[in-house]
């Protein structure tokens, strides 16, 4: 029996939340969707810990109101997420990589998240990349390189 793993998907795009929701669960992986920091900073370092990947986007919606509206999405969210996972946690890339899947295409931004050992593709531009990479990572994870196997 294969192993499952147990990916969270951070971003507040339905679309790409679904997309990768998708794909996982076609292979028979759970999927934690999380769409505001606030609910990602729920999480306690244990918690984060059960998951085997993260793929986070760099904006998503800060914080949910009394009612269903949420506010918009925060250009640093996802850096204040990785830099808490990173620095404050002390969640090395080993116990749990991170993958960054934005639309944002800033140098400096960028530079930052690779600092934090975070890989960085860009939505659009580098959607085969991240498809192999992300690919690449789950095989990685399954502890698997057989050549046709399933992922």
């Amino acid at each position: 029996m294969q192993k499952s793993l147990r990916v969270m998907v951070v971003d507040d795009l339905p679309q790409t939340v679904g997309f990768l929701a998708d794909i996982c669960e076609s292979k028979g992986h759970g999927v934690r969707e999380v769409t505001t920091e606030e609910e990602f900073n729920g999480f306690s370092r244990n918690d984060l810990l059960s998951f085997d990947l993260i793929i986070l986007d760099v904006k998503i919606a800060v914080a949910r109101t009394s009612g269903d509206r949420v506010l918009p999405a925060g250009a640093s969210a996802g850096l204040r997420a990785a830099r808490r996972m990173r620095s404050e946690m002390r969640i090395s890339r080993s116990s749990l990589p991170i993958i960054v899947y934005s639309v944002v295409d800033d140098r400096q931004v960028i530079r930052e998240f690779k600092s934090l050992e975070c890989e960085y593709f860009v939505k659009g531009d580098d959607t085969r990349a991240f498809m192999n990479y992300f690919t690449h990572m789950l095989i990685k994870l399954l502890g698997s390189g057989a050549p046709g196997e399933e992922i």
